[in-house]
């Protein structure tokens, strides 16, 4: 499985640095405001950019100052490296004159016996501002089919006028769209060459929606050349528009579609935001289900803030900002810097009072994640900078487990899980 392994990135909207290594199932969790979406948007643009649609994503996000890590004032450029095994992907971008985003460099390395012997090297050059990778030497061309492979996809738009409601072209079928604008073309297209998959589809969509009996799938009368969505109920003749679904069980539908259609059409890494919104706990329980069983030959990078959809995972599936334990015993970290002690220790208590003395609820907007709250006291009475690998790991070093799995139920319950694991048979 040609996944992504490891991201960094630079100056991106509310993210200044990441560092995150992947894996094949990746749970973000984390309040409004944390990064989530923002982490999930740089990969969406990274989508965008291989399908040298990196021009117009700017534009529809407000120009280059809207991307950049506080603007332009504050950020000279955004890097990102994106790496796979061995080989990676390298990018910096710096703001134009016209509010786009430029290649200041394009590189690729390429650690790939099956293609070269040795390590490669290429740099792609700079100032263009559409990727050159499908127009490199066969080492780019490797990574862009890698890059290709990813999709960010969000079936939030269930409004009136939302595209997913909407006739359309019946030979827009080449892959479920990312806001699932042609899903009654490509239901056609399954049920008409795909019958196996389609029918799994319509039985996990029962097990939802039982009132549902199947879509109704035909060419518009007046222009062949379209369709639109229709369904019908159980025990009835009458046929309903897609208006007549539920917020929840739409979306439920394209996530159903998505994840259970052909092997050969589904991304080889799949991005979703938010999947449980509007969705009946059930129907959280069953999508994570399907989630975990396709997760051993596709890649998820999924964002959530459903305890009911985290807890269908295994601990190590969920990437979690170990900062809030650091409110537990605001001693241990503001004993790293022994003539402010008193000053830091009493920021952080505050800092609890304000979440009810709860640490994992320590998060409201952009800016104010733990790590963030962490690095400003540190730097408004010692002026220097928080280090999270020196400063977060000293202080966890000798930290009370108890204390903190007492307040921090959901970390408490993941020990918990990892506890209960049974050892594998030799």
């Amino acid at each position: 499985m040609n996944s992504l392994d490891r991201i960094k990135i630079e100056g991106f909207k509310s993210i200044k640095e990441m560092d995150l290594e992947l894996r094949p199932l990746n749970i973000l969790i984390g309040a409004n405001g944390s990064g989530k979406s923002n982490f999930l948007s740089l990969l969406k643009m990274v989508n965008r950019m291989i399908e040298e649609n990196l021009r117009i994503f700017v534009a529809q996000a407000g120009g280059a100052d809207m991307l950049l890590y506080y603007g332009s004032k504050n950020t000279e450029r955004m890097k990102i490296r994106l790496q796979f095994g061995k080989s990676y992907y390298e990018t910096a971008f710096l703001p134009t004159t016209t509010e786009l985003l430029a290649f200041q460099d394009e590189t690729v390395h390429l650690h790939n016996e099956n293609i070269n012997r040795r390590p490669y090297d290429k740099n792609l050059g700079s100032g263009h501002e559409e990727t050159l990778l499908n127009k490199s030497v066969k080492s780019g061309k490797h990574i862009y089919n890698i890059m290709k492979g990813w999709k960010a996809y969000h079936f939030h738009d269930t409004s009136f006028s939302a595209k997913i409601k909407k006739t359309a072209y019946i030979n827009n079928n080449r892959g479920l769209q990312d806001d699932g604008s042609n899903l009654a073309p490509y239901l056609y297209l399954l049920r008409e060459r795909y019958g196996e998959y389609y029918e799994n589809i319509i039985k996990t969509i029962h097990l939802v929606a039982p009132f549902f009996e199947d879509f109704v799938l035909e060419p518009e009368e007046y222009n062949p050349e379209t369709i639109r969505l229709q369904w019908k109920e159980r025990k009835s003749d009458k046929i309903f528009n897609a208006d007549s679904f539920s917020d929840g069980t739409l979306r439920f539908i394209c996530l159903t579609i998505l994840l259970l259609q052909p092997d050969k059409f589904l991304p080889q890494t799949v991005i979703i935001d938010e999947p449980e919104l509007g969705l009946h706990p059930y129907a959280i329980k069953l999508l994570a289900g399907i989630i975990r069983s396709i997760s051993p030959i596709r890649q998820f990078i999924i964002s959530t803030q459903s305890t009911i959809f985290i807890d269908e995972f295994s601990p190590e599936d969920i990437i979690h900002e170990f900062e809030t334990m650091l409110f537990v015993t605001p001693e241990k970290i503001s004993g790293l810097f022994p003539e402010q002690k008193a000053e830091i220790s009493k920021d952080i208590q505050n800092v609890r009072k304000n979440f009810n003395n709860s640490p994992e609820t320590i998060n409201d907007n952009v800016e104010t994640s733990p790590s963030h709250r962490i690095a400003d006291i540190i730097k408004k009475h010692t002026q220097r900078k928080y280090e999270k690998i020196i400063h977060g790991t000293k202080a966890l070093i000798d930290e009370d487990m108890t204390k903190i799995r007492r307040e921090c139920p959901h970390f408490n319950q993941w020990i918990g899980k990892l506890e209960n694991l049974q050892p594998h048979s030799k």
